[in-house]
């Protein structure tokens, strides 16, 4: 850690705020169902998902540019949502002939955790322009009742 009222070069910056994110990770992670920075270590590359309400309706959407509806799979185990797929190289372009390559290639597997309770059945999924759209009802919390006391 730096010395109070000292400058820290940008790579020094850099290391302290990386043993920072570590040291959080470590301290949420036994809480944690799952730690997203492992589930991004554990594949080549990991989707951009966005998760939100809209109505009655729970909403989640994954970018997922460059890849075929039919590389992707959904699965809902327990309260988790699974997103599986693949993104192919482009076998048309050989690697002599990038200047440059940025695309990351591959397998990867995507869980975000839900409420309990959902349904596979209830859920609608859609893919449009490398978009996937998952939608499922939001559940409501039962209405309170009143238990009778037997005396």
């Amino acid at each position: 850690m730096a010395i109070s009222g000292s400058r820290l070069t940008r790579s020094e910056l850099f290391n302290e705020l990386s043993e920072m994110r570590k040291g959080m990770e470590m301290m949420i992670t036994p809480f944690a169902r799952f730690s997203p920075m492992r589930m991004a270590e554990r594949s080549a590359w990991t989707p951009i998902v966005d998760v939100f309400e809209e109505g009655e309706e729970l909403v989640v959407r994954a970018d997922l540019p460059g890849i075929e509806p039919k590389d992707v799979k959904l699965m809902l185990e327990k309260d988790i949502l699974m997103i599986h797929g693949e993104r192919k190289r482009n076998k048309e372009i050989k690697d002599e002939h990038f200047f440059s390559q940025e695309t990351i290639y591959g397998r990867f597997v995507r869980r975000i955790a839900l409420q309990p309770g959902l349904k596979a059945e209830d859920m609608k999924a859609s893919y449009r322009n490398g978009v996937l759209e998952v939608r499922l009802p939001k559940l409501r919390a039962p209405a309170a009742q009143e238990i009778p006391i037997e005396a």
